[in-house]
C-alpha cells in the first residue's frame, strides 16, 4: 500500500467518516468479502496478501470464537492508525469467517502491542448463538 493510501486510510477517512468510521468500516469490509467471495480462510489469507493489506494467521479457535492475527499490515507502522480504520480488514475476516463456521458473528479488533515497531492486529470473530 502506498504512503498516499496509508494517509488515505489514516487522515482522510477518518476525517469524512467521523464517529461511523468504525461502523461503515466494519460493514464495507463484509460487503467487499461477499463481492470477492471470501468463504474461507486460504481464500482470505490469499486475498490480503495478494492485496497488500498484510499476512493472516490463525491464534487460536475455540466454540464461541476465533482469534486471527494479522502482521505485516502497512497501516500498523502508520502512528495515526486507529482500530477503527481497521473495522474494514475486521469486517472482511468476519464475513469469511461466518461463512466458513456457518455461524453469525460479531468482529473485534485490537493491537497486540502498540508500542512494538511492528504491532500485529488481533481480530476476534465471537459466534453468536
Amino acid at each position: 500500500m502506498s504512503k498516499s493510501l496509508i494517509w488515505f486510510r489514516t487522515e482522510v477517512v477518518p476525517l469524512f467518516l467521523e464517529e461511523y468510521e468504525n461502523s461503515l468500516l466494519y460493514w464495507i469490509g463484509k460487503e467487499m468479502a461477499e463481492r470477492e467471495r471470501l468463504k474461507d480462510f486460504i481464500s482470505l489469507r490469499h486475498y490480503f496478501e495478494k492485496n497488500g493489506l498484510g499476512k493472516l494467521s490463525i491464534k487460536k479457535r475455540e466454540k464461541d470464537h476465533i482469534l486471527l492475527l494479522l502482521h505485516d499490515s502497512p497501516l500498523s507502522s502508520a502512528s495515526a492508525a486507529s482500530v477503527g480504520t481497521l473495522s474494514l480488514e475486521c469486517g472482511m475476516v468476519t464475513y469469511a469467517m461466518e461463512e466458513l463456521f456457518q455461524q453469525k458473528g460479531e468482529g473485534s479488533v485490537h493491537w497486540t502491542d502498540p508500542q512494538s515497531n511492528s504491532p500485529s492486529l488481533e481480530i476476534k470473530v465471537a459466534f453468536l448463538k
